[in-house]
């Protein structure tokens, strides 16, 4: 059913966390191997380009707002997409940095995709799925065409259940992040605790986790996770998350079973072989082409950093950003 944006959301002002209140898990890296990443702090985009140069991409300006980023997405043609954490337009950054708006919200929509950080996506048809943040206990996910026209996608009352369309159920969605596997099925971090995948009719199933917390290796509901943010997934459907609780990069291959990638469970900057490596709360992942993973860290005390993590698992740092606040 094709619902009025403004109806359907009015209530999630009232009740949308602070923009401020978690780190964007926002980072991608395009076909020639050239990483982007936000700076929430410093309303920026940076590049670091494949010889490991990093340069200010894209920046807050008047009439272009990028207020406190949160998420960045890749597009179609290697177009970015990203919103100000206050809502308003839907902005597409060519690779050569010019900014147009996809859509601007109208004036009596109080609110729009994006708003404080929660997660957004795009597929190849332009069409926009994204997490509102309310009512309270409604965590629904919506699909928006290249037209305007949005509609309920999947999910109802907050809760935990897998199933179609409205009859499934999810939890807290506001540190969630989507990404895009191979057969254009759709993933999704819910409640730091899981990893679920809807299908193109809205069917959503489980992939790895499950409601409680903890830690643990497994496979399917067997493996335990601890505040996840980020997720990606390569050419061969293998999914890679951010653990910003347990403070490890996880891997999920397609049948299911979850191994640690990288990361001792201490806090910390250490490079080196993977299982001896440290990070500094992770939250977000990208991978190329070659199979190499990206790592963002955005502590709020601290730098935002870019981490990668070889083939061959070893974790190197990347790029530095001023942690100036």
């Amino acid at each position: 059913m094709t619902l009025r944006l403004s109806a359907v959301l009015f209530l999630s002002v009232l009740v949308a966390p602070l923009a401020w209140s978690h780190p964007g898990p926002g980072i991608v890296v395009n076909a020639k191997g050239e990483v982007f990443f936000v700076h929430g702090f410093r309303s920026r985009i940076m590049k670091v380009d494949a010889a490991g140069k990093m340069t200010v991409f894209v920046e807050h300006k008047e009439g272009k707002s990028l207020n406190h980023l949160h998420q960045l997405v890749m597009g179609p043609k290697g177009n970015l997409y990203a919103v100000a954490a206050n809502s308003g337009p839907v902005w597409k950054i060519t690779p050569d940095a010019e900014m147009t708006a996809v859509y601007t919200p109208k004036a009596q929509e109080k609110l729009w995709l994006g708003l404080n950080g929660y997660p957004f996506t795009i597929d190849t048809d332009g069409n926009l799925y994204f997490v509102p943040g309310g009512p309270p206990n409604d965590s629904r996910i919506y699909k928006m065409s290249p037209d305007g026209k949005v509609a309920e996608f999947a999910g109802g009352a907050s809760g935990y259940a897998d199933g179609k369309g409205d009859q499934a159920r999810f939890g807290d969605l506001y540190n969630g992040c989507f990404a895009w596997g191979p057969k254009g099925e759709l993933y999704l971090t819910d409640s730091g605790t899981s990893v679920r995948k809807i299908a193109a009719d809205g069917t959503v199933t489980t992939i790895a986790g499950g409601p409680d917390s903890g830690f643990a290796d497994g496979v399917g509901k067997e493996a335990k996770f601890k505040h996840l943010h980020g997720v990606t997934c390569d050419a061969e459907g293998n999914l890679f998350v951010a653990e910003n609780g347990n403070l490890r990069i996880r891997k999920i291959t397609p049948d299911g079973k979850v191994a640690t990638l990288a990361g001792s469970g201490q806090r910390g900057n250490d490079d080196g072989p993977a299982p001896k490596a440290t990070f500094d709360l992770p939250v977000g992942v990208a991978v190329s082409k070659d199979g190499t993973v990206y790592v963002l860290e955005s502590p709020a005390e601290s730098d935002v950093r870019v981490r990668k993590i070889s083939p061959e698992g070893k974790v190197t740092t990347v790029a530095i950003a001023g942690g100036d606040r």
